[in-house]
């Protein structure tokens, strides 16, 4: 179980506890925060040219590189150093270093997508290489969900060109996802050119060991109490204080954190949040400690949200404080109408033909801690154009515009036959930019006469007043046609004040169990749920919601913990298996012929797919696309047979829903010199495809000649092993789930590297490196090994000791159910 590390977005303040969601509001997964923004056509140093060099210092000062712009570091290193993959990573590394920064640069140009959202999930930028301009550019990856990456791109908005001095129009731009992977893949081998950031292990790291609230409301009391502990404290290491700086909330600039009897600290503070405004406001921590006689100082970062104590009111019989209209076009305000109104006495009428409306603030306001944009609406007399269109959006901004009329939101629009007060209700979301300002709000279309608006406000956001943590959690996982034995404890951090007694029940339909299950109150602010369910659910992942209800003096507060739960299979899903299973079938074949129970070489079984290609295409596709989750890998059994490579090197890979960005080569996974059969696994997690369901499999390559496959199939995964009720967070701790190969450090390398991996379970494992034509060099590892964490060196040199020249290499670790393959690159 884990929190993203990206944060919420403004507003919508759900809370999140261990993995699990209380959620009266939903949340939408958001880019990496306040990362400084460099347009480089303000460079004097070469501007069309120099965007690489502003990635390295939108990076290097996102980490706390003292760094005024990019000509700072292109006076020094120019900017065709730059622009390789290598040289960004030298240059970025020599600063870092420079600036006493622990944050450092694995470049690679044989990069994943896969890769690249790991990296984003973590929290970190992705600085990308790719064929945005005819010349090349790039660009730094904050953020991304199921539509959009969310971008820093230095050249400003790719969308719209290079050079138009719209000097924020590329700061977290929101780009489509499959228009940025055409340009960033290399479709020649279905590689992305990228920058791994990561961090150096520090003398010490500290962590959060509890989290913060994640809002508050400006003027009331806060009551922190959050914990801190270290993930890496070097022995010879002496803490010497933990401070906490709370001055941009309202609260003490230095104060200290209370040392705990396990070497954690406590940090428990009251004070009433008094921010300079609304919105995201940092707590941080400072750890200072000596070691070697040293004194030095270790950083731990959190941010809670202000929100307003107030909406912001646009118009309301008036307008609003600081507002006015502004920009207007084809249209006449009368805010003084007495036709009608929504609230209060007077509405704001609006003759309009084919009309902008504009509203604006004497000062840009942030929009973080406000939840939605709301306007009640009146059609009032007026006619729609032939096709009728009312829109609205922000700052001017055309990639913000929200349809109220054939709309593009959900639940979000208005019906001008309705002949009646209808309220708009429009998510920030999906509106404002990231992180920023509102400098305008545009109501537009092509209404001809009298219609009417009214409450013009921006929603102060709220937190829920219910908190809730689970003592015992229920398992992540069951497998299919078992009992699922549930004991879990939900305890209630907090409730409302004066209110009713809370009450607790699961929907446990999903899964195949009852539909209103009451937790039981056990008297000290916990709830108990405990159950025996029969799984009725073939695979997939399930939401269990537990709806929480409690009623206070005013209202009645209604929310649900949302809890994951994957359903895995029973077993592997056969696709091929003496022959092909019934609900697949073979299509677009390119240039081979395949035959089905052929028995000239079998891998198990009776017969084996036999497949005489040149330079060949097949597909199997199913008749109903099939829920990845709960499946671990693609399993396939190859005998080369008499096959030869048609080029320089073999190419055979294997993609799925026709989607190139999910190319994954299998050369590497055998060898075709080896005349047996081969077993190659691989993990679904490889395709990138992000639980999008399977409806078909293809398979290509410039192989010539007579192949065997046999045995392909998705492999269920296993269930994690049995966790102490009460003790679940120390078992992951002490044994990794399943098996982890970890990239080799450092990477490239020319001397030596060292490979690690984790395992669960105590068994036989066989670690093996390959060249680039999947010819194996050497057996670094086999048999027996303890459960826990390995690390093994290379020299670089092979089963002879011959040290092997310059390239990217493979390595294979092979377990009895798991094996993973990563890339490495000597550099001599």
């Amino acid at each position: 179980m884990s929190n993203k590390i990206s944060r919420p977005f403004h507003g919508y303040l759900a809370l999140a506890f261990l993995g699990f969601v209380l959620a009266p509001i939903a949340t939408q997964a958001q880019a990496v925060r306040e990362v400084p923004y460099f347009y480089q056509y303000n460079n004097e140093f070469n501007p069309s040219g120099s965007c690489q060099i502003s990635t390295i210092t939108i990076a290097l000062t996102h980490f706390g590189a003292p760094i005024r712009n990019p000509d700072q570091l292109a006076f020094e290193w120019g900017t065709d150093k730059a622009q390789t993959v290598k040289g960004w990573e030298e240059i970025f590394n020599l600063e870092a270093q420079r600036h006493g920064l622990t944050i450092r640069d694995r470049a690679t140009d044989i990069g994943h997508i896969s890769q690249v959202l790991a990296q984003l999930d973590r929290g970190l930028p992705v600085p990308v290489h790719g064929e945005f301009t005819q010349s090349g550019h790039l660009i730094v990856l904050l953020g991304y969900d199921d539509d959009y990456y969310y971008a820093h791109d230095p050249g400003g908005d790719w969308t719209r060109g290079y050079g138009q001095g719209e000097d924020r129009a590329g700061r977290y731009a929101r780009y489509p996802r499959r228009d940025v992977d055409r340009v960033i893949i290399d479709l020649t081998n279905n590689t992305v050119s990228m920058h791994e950031l990561y961090f150096l292990p520090g003398p010490v790291t500290p962590v959060w060991d509890g989290a913060l609230p994640d809002s508050l409301v400006i003027g009331q009391t806060v009551e922190l109490a959050a914990g801190v502990e270290f993930v890496q404290r070097n022995s010879g290491v002496q803490i010497d204080r933990v401070n906490a700086d709370l001055s941009a909330l309202g609260g003490p600039a230095d104060w200290p954190l209370a040392v705990q009897g396990d070497g954690s600290y406590l940090l428990q503070s009251q004070f009433t949040l008094a921010p300079s405004a609304p919105g995201f406001h940092s707590v941080t921590v400072a750890v200072s400690y000596t070691e070697e006689g040293i004194g030095q100082t270790a950083w731990l970062r959190g941010h809670i949200v202000a929100l307003p104590p107030q909406h912001e009111i646009i118009f309301a019989d008036d307008w609003g404080a600081g507002w006015g209209p502004a920009n207007l076009y084809n249209a006449e305000l009368n805010p003084s109408s007495q036709v009608g109104s929504y609230v209060g006495d007077q509405a704001l009428a609006v003759a309009a033909n084919s009309f902008i409306v504009e509203y604006v603030p004497e000062q840009p306001i942030a929009p973080e801690g406000y939840s939605s944009l709301r306007f009640a609406f009146h059609p009032g007399e007026a006619a729609p154009g032939r096709r009728p269109a009312v829109s609205v959006l922000i700052n001017e901004d055309f990639r913000t515009v929200v349809k109220l009329i054939a709309g593009n939101l959900e639940g979000v629009g208005i019906d001008l036959e309705q002949n009646a007060w209808q309220v708009v209700d429009i998510p920030l979301t999906a509106l404002a930019w990231q992180q920023e300002p509102i400098r305008s709000i545009r109501l537009f279309g092509n209404l001809r006469g009298v219609f009417y608006l009214d409450d013009i406000r921006l929603v102060a956001g709220r937190p829920f007043p219910i908190t809730a943590a689970w003592q015992r959690a229920l398992p992540d996982s069951v497998v299919a046609g078992q009992s699922l034995v549930i004991d879990a404890l939900v305890e209630l951090a907090s409730t409302v004040e004066g209110g009713h007694e809370p009450h607790l029940e699961a929907d446990l339909s999903l899964l195949g169990g009852p539909t209103n299950w009451p937790l039981e109150s056990q008297g000290d602010g916990t709830y108990q749920l405990q159950v025996e369910v029969p799984v009725a659910v073939s695979h997939g992942r399930v939401e269990i919601p537990i709806h929480l209800q409690q009623r206070g003096v005013e209202q009645t507060y209604s929310g649900q913990l949302l809890i994951p739960v994957t359903v895995l299979p029973e077993s592997d899903r056969a696709i091929f298996a003496d022959a092909l299973a019934p609900e697949w079938r073979a299509d677009n074949l390119f240039s081979v012929h395949l035959t089905e129970g052929s028995t000239q070489q079998v891998y198990q079984g009776d017969a084996a797919l036999a497949v005489e290609a040149d330079n060949f295409i097949f597909e199997y596709l199913a008749d109903e696309p099939v829920d990845p989750v709960g499946y671990a890998a693609l399993h396939l059994a190859f005998h080369p047979g008499q096959v030869v490579a048609n080029g320089k090197q073999a190419a055979f890979s294997v993609l799925l829903n026709g989607d190139n960005r999910t190319t994954v080569p299998l050369i590497g996974h055998f060898d075709l010199a080896d005349p047996s059969w081969q077993t190659v696994v691989v993990p679904l997690r490889d395709f990138a495809h992000r639980d999008e369901p399977i409806a078909s499999m293809r398979f290509f390559g410039n192989l010539q000649g007579a192949f065997h496959l046999d045995d392909i199939r998705l492999v269920a995964a296993l269930p994690p092993e049995p966790k102490s009720p009460t003790d679940v967070e120390q078992y992951q701790d002490a044994l990794p789930q399943g098996m982890a190969l970890e990239q080799n450090y450092p990477n490239p390398f020319n001397s030596e590297t060292a490979i690690g991996f984790t395992l669960a379970q105590a068994g036989s494992i066989d670690l093996r490196i390959y060249n680039p034509l999947g010819q194996e060099v050497l057996r670094l590892a086999q048999g027996w090994h303890p459960a826990g964490a390995h690390r093994l060196s290379w020299d670089g040199r092979d089963a002879g000791g011959q040290l092997l020249s310059s390239g990217v290499y493979l390595y294979r670790l092979e377990t009895a159910n798991r094996v993973q393959t990563r890339r490495l690159m000597m550099l001599k």
